[in-house]
């Protein structure tokens, strides 16, 4: 039995990222993923981040995740595909007060950036985020008789 090699975490400095323009992406089983091999029982993400300044001079982190997942159905346990997509623009902040203030502008979301940042956590962060609280088949299409 193929047992997938976890993630090992790839630390950056945040805003030298972000200002040199740098990249990483992967494309791995989610059981390489510490916490949602926790989550989901099977399946292949592709990331990728990318570090960017725009015009106004705010650095942020292009986060790209897709794949497809498999997700236990809450009514009857059995695995049911899950299709990922998340794409959002985090804008560094250096403490609460900036971070409120990029927050508050339309369409943006902040995070509290330090002198570094593990890239596998925030692809796990963001893909967490965005599963469903309670995966389940439709009314009826539960594979498990009785259900």
């Amino acid at each position: 039995m193929f047992k997938s090699v976890m993630l090992q975490p790839i630390e950056v400095d945040p805003w030298r990222f972000c200002r040199d323009g740098q990249s990483w992406e992967t494309r791995s089983d989610v059981a390489a993923f510490p916490r949602l091999a926790h989550e989901c029982t099977q399946g292949t993400l592709f990331c990728r981040v990318v570090g960017r300044v725009d015009q106004r001079g705010s650095l942020s982190l292009q986060l790209m995740v897709s794949g497809e997942v498999e997700l236990p159905c809450h009514r009857c346990l059995v695995s049911m595909p899950y299709k990922v997509d998340v794409e959002r623009t985090l804008y560094l902040a250096r403490n609460e007060a900036e971070m409120e203030r990029l927050d508050a502008l339309p369409g943006s979301d902040a995070i509290q950036a330090g002198e570094t940042l593990n890239l596998v956590d925030l692809v796990e962060d963001e893909v967490l985020l965005s599963l469903p609280l309670a995966t389940m088949h439709a009314e009826g299409e539960c594979p498990v008789p009785g259900v």
